[in-house]
This record gives C-alpha cells, sequence and structure tokens, in this order.
C-alpha cells in the first residue's frame, strides 16, 4: 500500500485551562521507535491540542488514528475517535494507556469494548513493540484485514465475534528492553513544535515501580521490574530542553515522571548536573519529582542539591493499619520528623500528601495523621480524597466489598469540552464513604482539609503562627480551635467555607452517566466553562482565600490567637498584632493581582518582623520562637517586585490565568513564596503606600479591632 499515514495524540482539554499541561514524550516515543524500525514507510503526525487534530482528521484522513487513555482524557479520545468514524470508514483505531481494567476484570474489558465499538485495539502495556505490529499489520495485510481482527497482534485487546480477542501472557510482558533503543524524541526534534510557551517539559528517566502501593496502577506486580534510559541520554535531553526553552521562552520548569525519583544514585548525580545547569542557564527555575519511598539518605541529599522552594514528603497516612492495608511501607515517625527537619534546614518547605478514605481510615485516625503532620513541623498539606483508578489493585470487587466502599462519580477538574457538538466529561470514582467512616465525617474531614490547607500554606501566614508558637501554642491546637471557631469567623469566610461545603456535596453523582446528563445541560455547562462548577475545590477554595479573602481569613486566625493567649496570659499585646496583620498585607495581600506587580509601598513598623522571622524560621519541632519583644526598633520596609520575579509572575500569569481555579493550578506546581513582595529595610519612609481599597479599609479595621473579644 502508499506510504502509512498516521496520526498519534495525547489530547488534553483546553476548555478554560491547558489541562495536561506537559509536552507529551509518550507518544513522541512511539513515533520515534516506529519510525526506527519502519523507516520512510510511515509517516506521523502528533497531537496535543484536540480542535488542531479534529482539522487535521477532516483534510488529510490518516490510515490509523491512536490516542492516549489516561484518566484526564480517557473521553475525549473516545469522543474523537467516534467523530472520525462518522466522516471515514476505512482506517483503524488505536486506544492505549493506564485507564483500562487489569487482566483479571475480563467482564469490565468486554463491556469496555461493547459501550465504546469505535475502538479496533487497545494496548494496555507499553505500547512501542505493539504499535509498530499495528502498523506493520496494516502494511502487510491492509487495513480491512486488520480491522476484522483475521491476525493476532501481540499486546494487544480486542473484540472479535463479540468477544475478547487477546492473549493473556503478552499483555505486559512486551517490552523493549534495552531502554535506549527506543530513540529520545527531544533529541531527534520530534517534540520542537510542543515548544509553544504553552506546555511544560517532561521527562522519562525510567518505568515502572518497585512497590506495591494498592491504590496505583504500577503498585500492580506486572509493574515491579525497573528499566532505565541512560545517564548520557537524560542529561543530553536536558541540555536539549533548556536551549529550545531559552529560545521559546515557555514554562521554565522541568517535570519528570520517574514514580521514585531521588532513590538511586544516579538522581544525585543528576540532581548535581541540574544545578549546574541552573546555575549557568537559569534553566530549570524549578523541577517537579515525585520522591521515592526508600533510600531516604539519597533523596535527602538530592533535595539539598536541587533546593526547591517546595519539596514533598508524603506519607497518605500516619496510621501503620492503613498503610499495612494499602501495601505501603510503615510510618516511622522518628525517621519523619527528621526528614522534615533536614528540609527546613535547607531553607526549603515541607509538604505533604494525605488521602481520605484508604481501607480502615476512621476520622480519628486521619485526624492523627494530620497532627503528626503539623508536629512535624510540614509546611503545606496537601489533601486528597481516595480515587479508584481503574487498573490498580483497590478497584477489585474484593477490596470493594471487604471495606465496603460508597463509591460517587465526579468531574475530573479542568477536563471537559465541546468537540464536533459533542460534549466530553472526563470524569473520576471517588470513595466518600466506608465501613470505618460515614459520609458525614467525610464531609467534616473535607471541610478541615480547607482549614488546614490554608493555614499552613507554605508560609502564607507565618508571621502569625511564629507569634502562637511564642506563646506556647501548638500548631495542631490552633487549627481545632480555628475549626471549632469557624462560625465566629468573618462574613467573607463564612461564605467561603459554607459555599465550599455545598459544591462538596452537590459534585457527586451516583452514575457518570447522570453527571454527564447533568453537564450537557447548556446552562450546566456555561457554569462549567465560568468556573462556577468543576473545579478542584481543595485548590479552587484554598486560592480564593489566599486570593480576595487573605485579609480577611489573617483576621480571623489572628483573633483566635488573641482568644489563646488571653486564656493563657491574661492579657494580649494588641500592637504587635496589628503590626504583625499589616507586614502581612504588604507583603502578601493582592499578590495574585497582575495590576499590582508594578506597586511599590513603604510603611514604618516598631518591631523588625523580618529579622524576628529570619532567625526564628522554624527548623525543627521542638524548637522555640523567640519573642517578638526582643525586636522592637523603628524600621522602614519597602515592599515590591524586583524585574526577575515580576518576569517570572507574569509567564505564570499568561500560561495559567488568573481566576481562583488559575490559581489553584499554579500554587499546585509552583510556590506561593514565589509570589512574595520582596522586603528591603531602608532609612526613611519615601512614599505614601500603595494597596488597594479592601486592604485600605482591612487595615483600619485592623488597627482598631479589640482582639480581646
Amino acid at each position: 500500500m502508499e506510504k502509512l499515514k498516521v496520526f498519534i495524540g495525547d489530547l488534553t482539554h483546553t476548555t478554560t485551562v491547558i489541562s495536561s499541561d506537559v509536552i507529551p514524550i509518550n507518544i513522541g516515543y512511539l513515533a520515534e521507535y516506529a519510525r526506527k524500525i519502519l523507516g520512510n514507510k510511515v509517516e506521523f503526525t502528533l497531537f496535543k491540542y484536540p480542535d488542531k487534530l479534529i482539522r487535521a482528521l477532516k483534510k488529510e484522513r490518516p490510515h490509523v488514528l491512536a490516542l492516549s487513555a489516561y484518566p484526564w482524557n480517557r473521553n475525549i479520545s473516545l469522543s474523537i475517535m467516534e467523530f472520525y468514524n462518522t466522516i471515514d470508514d476505512n482506517h483503524i483505531n488505536v486506544f492505549g494507556g493506564p485507564d483500562f481494567p487489569l487482566p483479571e476484570r475480563k467482564d469490565q474489558q468486554l463491556e469496555f469494548f461493547q459501550k465504546n465499538q469505535q475502538v479496533d485495539y487497545f494496548i494496555p502495556g507499553e505500547a512501542e513493540i505493539p504499535f509498530v505490529d499495528i502498523c506493520t499489520a496494516i502494511l502487510e495485510r491492509g487495513i480491512e484485514s486488520v480491522k476484522k481482527k483475521e491476525g493476532h497482534i501481540k499486546a494487544t485487546i480486542c473484540l472479535k465475534d463479540r468477544k475478547l480477542f487477546y492473549v493473556e501472557d503478552d499483555l505486559y510482558n512486551t517490552v523493549v528492553p534495552v531502554m535506549d533503543d527506543i530513540p529520545s524524541p527531544y533529541l531527534s526534534g520530534r517534540l520542537d513544535e510542543f515548544f509553544d510557551d504553552k506546555l511544560s517539559p517532561y521527562i522519562q528517566q525510567n518505568r515502572n515501580c518497585p512497590f506495591s502501593c494498592t491504590f496505583c496502577r504500577t503498585g500492580n506486580t506486572l509493574f515491579t521490574k525497573m528499566r532505565f534510559f541512560s545517564e548520557d541520554r537524560i542529561r543530553a535531553e536536558c541540555e536539549y530542553i533548556c536551549k529550545k526553552v531559552q529560545k521559546s521562552g515557555g514554562p521554565k520548569g522541568l517535570l519528570f515522571s520517574d514514580t521514585n525519583f531521588g532513590m538511586y544514585t544516579r538522581d544525585l548525580e543528576l540532581c548535581k548536573y541540574l544545578a549546574k545547569l541552573r546555575q549557568k542557564t537559569g534553566f530549570p527555575q524549578y523541577v517537579a519529582v515525585t520522591w521515592g519511598k526508600n533510600n531516604k539518605k539519597t533523596i535527602l541529599e538530592c533535595m539539598k542539591v536541587l533546593a526547591e522552594k517546595r519539596i514533598s514528603a508524603a506519607v497518605q497516612s500516619a496510621d501503620n493499619t492503613v498503610l499495612d492495608n494499602i501495601k505501603r511501607s510503615r510510618f516511622d515517625e522518628k525517621e519523619y520528623f527528621e526528614m522534615i527537619n533536614e528540609i527546613h534546614k535547607f531553607g526549603s518547605v515541607a509538604a505533604s500528601e494525605i488521602i481520605l478514605g484508604l481501607p480502615g481510615e476512621t476520622k480519628e485516625s486521619h485526624i492523627r495523621t494530620i497532627d503528626t503532620l503539623i508536629r512535624a513541623g510540614v509546611d503545606y498539606i496537601v489533601p486528597y480524597t481516595l480515587m479508584l483508578i481503574r487498573s490498580s489493585e483497590m478497584d477489585t470487587p474484593e477490596t470493594i466489598e471487604k471495606y465496603k466502599f460508597v463509591i460517587k462519580n465526579r468531574i475530573v477538574p479542568r477536563d471537559f469540552g465541546t468537540y464536533e457538538g459533542v460534549g466530553a466529561f472526563e470524569t473520576e470514582r471517588v470513595v466518600i464513604a466506608t465501613k470505618d467512616l460515614s459520609f458525614e465525617e467525610y464531609l467534616e474531614m473535607r471541610k478541615l482539609h480547607l482549614l488546614v490547607k490554608t493555614v499552613f500554606f507554605e508560609k502564607a501566614y507565618d508571621a502569625l503562627l511564629n507569634y502562637a508558637k511564642s506563646y506556647g501554642i501548638q500548631m495542631n491546637e490552633l487549627v481545632h480551635r480555628c475549626f471549632k471557631e469557624l462560625d465566629n469567623a468573618p462574613h467573607e469566610v463564612k461564605l467561603a467555607f459554607n459555599k465550599y461545603m455545598e459544591d462538596t456535596k452537590s459534585e457527586l453523582w451516583d452514575s457518570e452517566d447522570a453527571l454527564v446528563a447533568f453537564y450537557n445541560r447548556p446552562e450546566n455547562y456555561n457554569k462549567l466553562v465560568s468556573g462556577e462548577l468543576g473545579g478542584n475545590l481543595i485548590q479552587q477554595y484554598s486560592a480564593m482565600l489566599l486570593n480576595t479573602r487573605y485579609l480577611h481569613f489573617g483576621n480571623f486566625i489572628a483573633s483566635v490567637i488573641s482568644e489563646m493567649i488571653k486564656e493563657r496570659h491574661g492579657k494580649v499585646k494588641v500592637e504587635q498584632m496589628e503590626e504583625l496583620l499589616a507586614f502581612l498585607s504588604y507583603r502578601t495581600s493582592g499578590v495574585f493581582q497582575p495590576v499590582l506587580l508594578d506597586d511599590l509601598s513603604m510603611h514604618e513598623f516598631n518591631y523588625d518582623i523580618q529579622t524576628w522571622l529570619y532567625e526564628n524560621d522554624r527548623i525543627g519541632v521542638d524548637d522555640t520562637v523567640g519573642k517578638l519583644d526582643n525586636y522592637r526598633k523603628p524600621v522602614n520596609y519597602k515592599f515590591y517586585y524586583g524585574n526577575e520575579k515580576k518576569q517570572q509572575i507574569t509567564a505564570l500569569f499568561n500560561q495559567f490565568g488568573t481566576t481562583d481555579q488559575h490559581i489553584g493550578k499554579i500554587l499546585a506546581r509552583d510556590s506561593l513564596l514565589t509570589f512574595f513582595r520582596d522586603i528591603e529595610n531602608v532609612s526613611e519612609p519615601q512614599i505614601v503606600a500603595k494597596i488597594t481599597p479592601l486592604e485600605q479599609q482591612l487595615v483600619k479595621q485592623l488597627a482598631t479591632e479589640d482582639y480581646e473579644r
């Protein structure tokens, strides 16, 4: 036949924001390996954006359409395959990725093909070899023969005569044994078109995972054998990416797909290389990785070398019974506290992740996990609801029945769109109750999650938290007191929490079909587009509280701290609290407003708060914070953005946007510290502060507030 024309897509929704905003290295591997084997017999075109793919399908009519299947793009891929079938009947649709039931779930596999008859072949494992075999079969036998499944294609699943057609033993074992035999799509120039000032560079060092966490796809025993690309190749890719980013002016972060970065000696050598590259070129501005679970010494060395603003040390749960249930390493409190201590010594903020709804987790054990992280000194706690991934051990009838999972459906945040008049909505299945956790307790914990994430959003309210510590108030005591006092919070804060809880309940659906029917209605779809519905609620509402409610929430925290100080010491130093709130206002309030980037403000303080914070920065859980009284002296601070920081923030706004949903996504990727105004101690006042009307109103209010209410 003529040269085979193949379209390969790793699609992302773009309706409100680019949801999966990384360069599609995965499909680059497929194209490069197939080119190596098949040479000029095949012509490949890669796609990330759905509108561009649809236009090309109408014009060029490829022989093969191959699209990826992840939780964030499964339905858009299926929708576009279905559309292509309406305009062309002489092609093969190939679907592949992790969002597919494992071999033991043959009932679900059969149901998938019966429901999605536009899919000719599914590749559930590594796709390089089976994808080449599909292209070879078409070249040798023709499209009609391959469409009729006249011969078995290794490591693929399809439907033939209304039955599943595959050989189970080869589904996940058909891999390229030497990773470097897959040519680099970066070094070949294949991915050059995706350096478009929107997508972040993405690198894969290795595949698979040696651990067995049941909530994760790679925890399955099918994926335990680790395989690596060579170190020289990875460095060459980093250097190539650096040059492209500098030329294109696009996102300057570098993301790694490794599931356990930092566990291997080669990771440390790579970190040293990246640190030198950053020093020499300014790239990468940040490195985003998922840190490993073992070999803490090497991981800490990697963290120290990279010196990222935010470093994550995830636990999921600090309850060892729960960790045993999910086949995750047991929690060692002493070791964990030491790790957080070391992260602080690097000058970084420590982050951690927790999951609500895990097997065996109770409300009490979940609260203990949160308290443990707070006691450890974690600065940024990221809470998740347990999501059932189709190819994970957690998503089995046995586990669901054993722990009495109550499962609901919700839309994947920002992952929706209308394509050729048909709505495509990505959905996820979440656990909202178990035999050990009621739905009412789930809701209560979700409310606590928003409070904890916002109070401990890196150093958002560090001046207030350190002040509380200087009076002997433990941070977990403060959080629980704030939780108890939420009904007495400022009106704007109560409104935010109440709306968040309404949305937390209304986002849940009994079935995917009911969810899709609801959002397909024009009035509801418009609410998705506007951001009124369908966001990542924790991200969105914590961003709202830090953005337009920052001073209101700070006032609430200050009032609770004042009450606790009064109960213990009988007196509150109102002047100090006023100064701390004014300091936070000038440094952090309005930092997500592009119109304020050029503002320069001056303010005279009676206390050297900046030095107090620096000298008493949290280094370990047992350290005490010095009294602010010892830093009393007149100082004049200048608050402003330097050119470099201004450019960095502007680039983030341009890449993501400035709504609460957009800010939430920025803060999931980058550190809040990036947005703090620079502070300079100057000798004399020079100009009147430029602040927003809201800030003027609240600063005036805070100056007269009676904190001893």
